[in-house]
């Protein structure tokens, strides 16, 4: 079962949240809370219950975003979920380079928020495909990769293994682990940790 602490400003949104959410036998409302006072408040008395924060990028007069690091240290055991109005922005990368563990627009899909708490609750990251373009696409600014090499980076760091990139990308996983290695010598990392380290460094990861 994943237990969510959901930090929103509109009860609206959280009534919204829990008739998605009522639907799912695996996900459950363990907390909630309208502004970062409530909500550091929900993530003590929590902390070694919560799974996933769903967290408002906006709330009234706070920044979401910038709690993220702050909600974290209380809920070691966490991961974090943005919630923003706009489906790609520059919040997107805001809250990766914060600490983030997944983004993903108020307007998706109920089936499309499921697998964003799911994704992070399992440990990987979940980005929507247009906030996956802006990162590849500042990713691709930082260094010489290839569209490519910046491609299979992004998804690596985000958790996805080998035969996965393979089928998304619609390539052998030779061919992935060769833009892999590639990407590694011009990126001058030997290993797979370096790699997300680098990935973090840059607000890739």
């Amino acid at each position: 079962m994943t237990k969510l602490l959901v930090i929103d400003d509109h009860w609206v949104v959280h009534e919204g949240l829990e008739r998605v959410f009522a639907s799912a036998p695996d996900v459950f409302i363990l907390a909630k809370a309208q502004n970062l006072n409530e909500a550091f408040y929900e993530a003590r008395c929590g902390a070694d219950k919560i799974d996933v924060i769903l967290l408002d990028a906006a709330l009234r007069e706070e920044s979401g975003i910038e709690a993220i690091s702050q909600l974290k240290n209380i809920c070691t055991r966490a991961r974090v979920l943005v919630l923003s109005m706009l489906a790609e922005n520059p919040h997107a990368l805001r809250a990766f380079e914060q600490g983030a563990n997944g983004f993903v627009s108020k307007g998706a899909s109920p089936s499309e928020l499921l697998e964003a708490v799911r994704t992070v609750a399992e440990g990987r990251r979940f980005v929507t495909s247009e906030v996956g373009q802006l990162l590849a696409e500042r990713l691709t600014r930082h260094n010489d990769l290839s569209p490519r090499e910046s491609e299979v980076v992004r998804f690596f760091t985000s958790g996805r293994r080998c035969g996965e990139i393979a089928h998304i990308m619609a390539l052998s996983p030779k061919t992935v682990s060769a833009h892999k290695a590639s990407a590694m010598r011009k990126l001058g990392v030997s290993s797979d940790v370096e790699l997300i380290r680098w990935a973090i460094g840059h607000g890739m990861a």
